[in-house]
């Protein structure tokens, strides 16, 4: 896969609301700054206010407009500035900032120690335009203007204790847009302060409305005062609600530094119709899966976030555990540890495309896709896998399922593994599942760094039962036997369908001891006169000595005609040939019988058609029934099962 070039999303949505929070407050703190300097400077020229606008523009490293300004002095003025506007980067740019009035009070013998008290700030109209382009760079940004950046280095707290002290702010009728074209993001909104139930609280909301890579994004954010932010012993409350189209975030609670959100005490929670789709409003690339809803408790340490006592549901299973993602190291680095107790098995699907049963839950797109499946009579998805994210992180994810709730036809019964991303490249290993009472284990593989992206698994299935197989057929009580595979395959594509048509490889199974319904061995073999009593009785057990075949794939073709079952009954010869590339098999049964019957069909059973309903019919040969001398004589199974037949 080749690295996307796309930046990673925020890591947590607040750090965005609080940094527009902050470059509104920041702009306005540079602006007093440059006035006041040019106040002590120029207070007895007739240009005064032409000074301040020149002398505050030269700060800011742009064009400064001041409509009227007056000042009533004392130990700390009065400065009333009316239709303010801060020009934007670029001289046809619209402007960064326009006020329709400013009104603050600020006292001066703190200035002359660095430190800014305003006891009363009140901002009426203000509209901010703020815009991203696609190299990352602001329009805010002072880059290009030393005076300016280590203005707003000073205006930009690091610490709690080195906010503003602002014993009032008061914004009416604030309005903003924010547009960041390497995220294709854009948003428009009202920011103000209201009264909170606290006396002299104005809490600052945050209401905005816009798109996020062409689906709707609303976010809603309702915080503490701006006093509080420098109140080291009363946590500050957050309160936000992000939505982008059916994915919301929802983050509730206080942190002690909330320029950190270190020491915090925030409940996360994250619902939605795919995991996966969180990545372009978190930056945290996620599987895809089923309609989910988890919550937990978020912390930060230092560069590391942990999301702890994580529980809630994906699909039909239930999941708890942590994440914690370290944003150090130039790659971030990503580990969760998942537990289940109950895991619903087609909610695995959505990893390789595949819809999970839509009778369950499922997400409305994933309806959509195993319509067209059914319609299309079609096995593997055609859903491109999203391997442009492989690169984003770093990543170690374990999941243990205790329990396995599958369809009778795939009886797993438990699975554990751990998945390991690193360079582009996705590795499950080790794997391992508990199958019909046996055991499957081995490796997969999905390497995005070549184009397109080469998957691989490596699978030796041991002792699964037979008859787990056959749960809820009639076929289940009298069938036996314990089988085992060694699977051994590598296709290359952006899709299951993809890789499945390309695939190259082999697989080797076999089967020992055990019994076959006599049904399915008296059809094969179309004996009708034993088929007969068996559909009129009840079925008979017909006891298998072994089976075994090779299966290779070549270009997603795989070709079968070594495959052997040697029963008390008779020898059963599979031939024939699976296109995965266009799902469609075509297969004989063969049978050679070893008892004497008088009404035997000397032709095989034949299979064509799609792979997921194949027509059955009666093969060339000799179409009417024969008496058959039964000579067939019993295989060696050591050789057969040694793959030396």
């Amino acid at each position: 896969m080749a690295r996307t070039d796309a930046p990673a999303a925020p890591a947590f949505p607040w750090r965005r609301v609080a940094k527009i929070a902050a470059i509104v407050v920041g702009v306005f703190l540079v602006l007093i700054v440059g006035a006041v300097a040019a106040l002590v400077v120029y207070a007895g020229s007739s240009a005064f206010r032409g000074e301040v606008e020149q002398r505050a523009g030269v700060v800011l490293g742009r064009e400064l407009k001041i409509g009227d300004l007056q000042i009533n002095w004392s130990w700390a003025p009065r400065i009333q500035l009316r239709d303010v506007v801060v020009g934007g980067a670029a001289k046809d740019a619209p402007p960064l900032l326009e006020a329709a009035a400013v009104d603050l009070r600020i006292r001066l013998l703190p200035l002359l120690r660095g430190e800014v008290i305003l006891p009363h700030l009140q901002v009426e109209q203000p509209k901010l335009v703020l815009h991203v382009d696609e190299k990352g760079v602001p329009n805010w940004s002072f880059s290009k203007n030393p005076a300016a950046a280590a203005a707003a280095e000073v205006a930009t707290p690091d610490e709690r204790d080195e906010a503003p002290i602002i014993g009032e702010l008061v914004i009416k009728e604030g309005h903003f847009t924010y547009q960041d074209d390497a995220k294709d993001l854009q948003l428009e909104g009202d920011i103000t302060t209201a009264t909170g139930e606290a006396e002299k609280t104005d809490n600052i909301k945050f209401d905005a409305k816009g798109k996020l890579q062409g689906k709707a994004m609303k976010v809603e954010f309702v915080g503490g005062s701006i006093l509080a932010l420098r109140d080291d012993d009363t946590p500050y409350p957050l309160d936000l609600t992000a939505s982008y189209g059916g994915t919301e975030v929802t983050v509730k609670g206080t942190a002690t530094d909330p320029f950190k959100l270190e020491a915090a005490n925030i409940d996360l929670t994250l619902k939605g119709p795919d995991l996966s789709e969180i990545f372009p409003l978190l930056g945290v690339p996620a599987p895809p899966t089923p309609p989910y809803n988890l919550k937990g408790n978020l912390v930060r340490e230092g560069e590391t976030w942990h999301f702890t006592k994580m529980q809630g549901r994906i699909g039909d299973s239930d999941v708890r555990g942590e994440v914690k993602i370290d944003y150090g190291p130039e790659k971030p680095v990503l580990i969760a540890k998942l537990v289940s107790d109950n895991l619903d098995f087609d909610d695995l699907a959505p990893l390789v495309g595949a819809p999970p049963d839509t009778d369950e839950t499922a997400s409305a797109e994933q309806k959509k896709v195993a319509a067209r499946l059914e319609q299309k009579d079609e096995l593997f998805p055609d859903v491109p896998l999203k391997v442009n994210l492989l690169d984003v992180m770093d990543m170690e994810v374990t999941l243990d399922a205790k329990k396995v709730n599958a369809e009778s036809y795939l009886p797993v019964e438990a699975l554990s593994g751990t998945v390991t991303v690193s360079g582009g490249k996705a590795t499950v290993k080790p794997l391992k599942m508990a199958v019909a009472g046996g055991s499957l284990e081995g490796a997969m593989s999905l390497d995005s760094n070549q184009k397109p992206s080469v998957a691989a698994a490596d699978i030796k299935m041991r002792n699964l039962e037979l008859k787990a197989f056959f749960k809820d057929s009639d076929y289940f009580e009298t069938t036996e036997g314990k089988i085992g595979a060694d699977l051994d395959i590598k296709g290359q594509g952006n899709s299951l369908a993809e890789v499945m048509g390309s695939a190259d490889g082999k697989t080797f199974f076999t089967m020992t001891g055990g019994a076959m319904s006599g049904l399915l061995i008296e059809a094969a073999g179309l004996d009708i006169a034993e088929a007969l009593v068996l559909y009129i009785g009840d079925d008979a057990r017909v006891p298998i000595r072994c089976a075994a075949g090779p299966i290779n794939l070549a270009k997603g073709v795989a070709k079968f005609d070594r495959i052997i079952m040697d029963t008390t009954d008779s020898v059963l010869y599979i031939r024939g040939e699976s296109n995965l590339r266009k799902e469609l098999l075509k297969m004989d049964i063969f049978a050679d019988a070893k008892d004497f019957s008088v009404l035997d069909v000397d032709a095989p059973v034949h299979l064509e058609g799609k792979i997921r309903a194949p027509e059955i019919s009666i093969g060339k040969g000799v179409p009417i029934p024969i008496i058959e001398p039964g000579d067939a004589e019993d295989v060696d199974c050591n050789l057969l099962l040694e793959g030396k037949l």
